[in-house]
């Protein structure tokens, strides 16, 4: 045999998983530019970089935060399975075994369905998004109610407290008496005249 190289298979495919695994991360990756801050921004960054578990530690930390919302966890809780599905999901499909056997028209189909479940997956975080906002808007809501409440009360009670003072006698004695004087005059001019 002569001095030519000798190729090393496991080397070749080896790079060939290591190309395809960054061709899935920089497709993903330009999936997640103009996000907004907040969980989907986070959730989304970990997937791409391949860091599955703390992305769904991400979610349940987000969901278990919220105390404050009482119905937010159990209204979140199917979007929050569901998010660790698709997390699972596109794990296993960008860690396919023999990926690098697969032809390029498997590839594609299997780079395809990441995406999907990528994009789904988003879809799902907005969806915990606006459940948050949704309680936020109900906790605002019931705080006015709360405050509205107070302040009728308390003006109620100022009325009332109001009336007390005037019915037994403080005014209400000073009116009766210049209503009796007043009476009186007009009754002695009336008798004055006969």
């Amino acid at each position: 045999m002569s001095s030519a190289a000798v190729v090393n298979y496991n080397d070749l495919e080896a790079a060939k998983k290591q190309e395809l695994q960054t061709q899935i991360q920089r497709r993903l990756r330009d999936k997640v530019q103009g996000s907004h801050d907040g969980i989907r921004l986070s959730v989304l960054r970990l997937v791409v970089d391949g860091h599955y578990e703390r992305a769904t530690e991400e979610i349940d930390r987000f969901v278990e935060s919220k105390t404050q919302y009482p119905r937010f966890e159990m209204r979140s809780r199917p979007f929050k399975k569901h998010c660790k599905d698709l997390i699972f999901a596109i794990e296993s499909k960008r860690h396919f075994p023999g990926l690098s056997q697969l032809s390029s028209s498997k590839h594609q189909e299997l780079f395809d369905k990441v995406v999907e479940h990528f994009e789904e997956l988003k879809n799902i975080l907005i969806k915990i998004e606006i459940v948050e906002k949704e309680e936020k808007v109900k906790d605002l809501k019931s705080t006015v109610i709360l405050v509205r409440a107070f302040w009728t009360c308390l003006f109620t009670v100022i009325v009332v407290a109001f009336a007390l003072a005037v019915v037994t006698d403080g005014l209400a004695f000073s009116m009766n008496v210049v209503f009796d004087d007043a009476l009186n005059k007009t009754l002695e001019k009336v008798f004055a005249v006969f």
